[in-house]
Formats: structure tokens, C-alpha cells, sequence
């Protein structure tokens, strides 16, 4: 019993001595923001013994480095140190903040990843403007389903967009919100099915990098959907019976046939009156 008592501790202090094994990334710390060429990448060995090297690694899932790539190396050129720098160009990689980075450290027997420190901001450029498929002043007057206004985008110094569409410019009176990316495109799509869509549109679409976003033009929609009569008289409508089309009086207006014809009467009986005194 004394012997298994004795055992315990033994067996406590030695998994301590593992996991303070593990080295740490002490630079960049999470939700930092680096930028430049010239960034510093620091391990520490946190008891890994005799670390003589260091491989970082950083990877962000909305830039084209989704897997972890390498992004420096460093060497312990001292055998008591503790822990191992070195420095790497951020400019290489694609502005965004969302990038994890961690360390592979080894020594002369073994290696041991480091834990991965998390919402790393690179930002070095500002998005470039997208350039929309829909010059301003455009006019749009037949029924159109998923309209599709597209801005063609910088990929390399983007990694979302959204986009605005308002009538006459009233904020109250449209929508926004995330726009579609895919490669150098950002697009959205808007319904205009009625003459009620009448009006002007205002749009733009804006790319961001996840630091910085950069906006389009506003350019002009004009959309000028004909009314339902087609361009009859109001009151009248185009009907398709028998696949045979007819011209008959809009529902709206059959009970008001009396007072149409009292106005016209008086219209015969004014021109009538004008028309004599004329000849006086």
C-alpha cells in the first residue's frame, strides 16, 4: 500500500513534465494585428529541452491560404535558450482577419506542435474598388426575376463583400446585406415584377479585406415597368380568352358607366353651345 502511495506523486510530477513540454507561440498572441515585412515569429519551449528549431505555420479560411503553409523557420543557434525567433514577410499573404498560426518545435528526438493562437488581423493593402456590370442611368422596363448586378473585384486584396440597393435614394425604401463572392465577382440579385418597382435604384457594392472595405460607384437603376393596361385607356384591359385576345372595360370602372355618360352628354351639350355663339 506504502508503495502505490508512493508511486502516485511520481506519476503526477511526470505528466506535469509532458504537457510543460509543449512549447507556445508567444508572438503574434491571438486577435493581434501584424502588418509589414518584417513580422517577428516567437516560440517558446515551455521545457521542451534543447529545442533547436522552430517551422510556423499560418493559415486563414477566407484567402487562398485555407491550409496551413509555412511561413518561416527558425534556429536555435544557442543551446541554453529558451525559446527561438525569427521573422517573416506579411505582405506575401492576403489581408484578413481571421488567420491562425502555430509552431512545430523540435529538438535532437522528438517534435511538439505548439497550441494554435487564433483571429490573427493581416492588413497591408485596402480593397481595390469593384468595377459594377450596370453603368448608371440604365433602363430596365420589362418584368425581370433575380436581376443580377455584379461588381468585378480585386481577389487577392478581397474576402467578402456586401452590397445596398435603394429607391430614390431612401434608405427606408430597399435593401442590403451580404453579396455573393466568388473569385474577382461580388454580386446580388433584385426582383422588379410590377410597375409598383418603379423608380430609381440606387446600388452599390462594397469589398472588404476583413480590415478595410472599399466602395463602388452608385450608379442608377431606371426601372419603368408599363401598367397592366399595356397603354390602353385607363379602365380598359387586354383579357386572353379561348387563346383569342379582347379588349374589355376594367372591372374597376363598371359601375360608373351612368356617370360617364352624363359627362360626355355634357361635354356634346357645352361644345354644342360653343359652337353657336361662334355663329352670332
Amino acid at each position: 500500500m506504502n508503495n502505490k502511495i508512493m508511486i502516485l506523486p511520481i506519476m503526477i510530477f511526470f505528466l506535469i513534465g509532458l504537457v510543460s513540454a509543449v512549447p507556445s507561440l508567444t508572438a503574434p498572441i491571438s486577435n493581434s494585428l501584424i502588418s509589414g515585412s518584417s513580422v517577428t515569429l516567437t516560440a517558446s519551449s515551455g521545457g521542451l529541452i534543447a529545442m533547436t528549431s522552430c517551422i510556423f505555420y499560418a493559415k486563414s479560411p477566407s484567402t487562398s491560404t485555407t491550409t496551413y503553409t509555412n511561413i518561416g523557420t527558425g534556429t536555435n543557434t544557442t543551446a541554453s535558450a529558451t525559446s527561438i525567433s525569427t521573422t517573416f514577410d506579411s505582405t506575401t499573404l492576403q489581408d484578413s482577419n481571421d488567420y491562425s498560426i502555430y509552431a512545430t518545435c523540435s529538438n535532437s528526438s522528438t517534435q511538439q506542435n505548439s497550441a494554435t493562437n487564433t483571429g490573427i488581423t493581416i492588413n497591408n493593402t485596402i480593397p481595390t474598388a469593384p468595377v459594377l456590370n450596370v453603368s448608371t442611368n440604365t433602363l430596365l422596363n420589362n418584368k425581370v426575376t433575380n436581376y443580377n448586378i455584379k461588381g468585378t473585384v480585386n481577389d487577392a486584396k478581397t474576402t467578402g463583400c456586401t452590397y445596398s440597393i435603394y429607391r430614390n435614394d431612401n434608405p427606408s425604401d430597399g435593401s442590403s446585406g451580404s453579396a455573393t463572392y466568388s473569385g474577382s465577382s461580388c454580386s446580388f440579385t433584385k426582383s422588379f415584377t410590377t410597375s409598383l418597382d418603379n423608380g430609381n435604384w440606387y446600388f452599390e457594392i462594397t469589398a472588404s479585406d476583413g480590415s478595410d472595405t472599399t466602395s463602388s460607384a452608385v450608379n442608377i437603376l431606371q426601372v419603368q415597368i408599363p401598367s397592366n393596361t399595356g397603354g390602353l385607356p385607363i379602365g380598359y384591359k387586354v383579357t386572353n380568352t379561348d387563346k383569342s385576345l379582347s379588349i374589355v372595360k376594367s372591372d374597376s370602372l363598371k359601375g360608373n358607366g351612368n356617370t360617364i355618360l352624363i359627362i360626355g352628354l355634357l361635354l356634346v351639350l357645352i361644345g354644342g353651345f360653343i359652337a353657336w355663339r361662334k355663329r352670332k
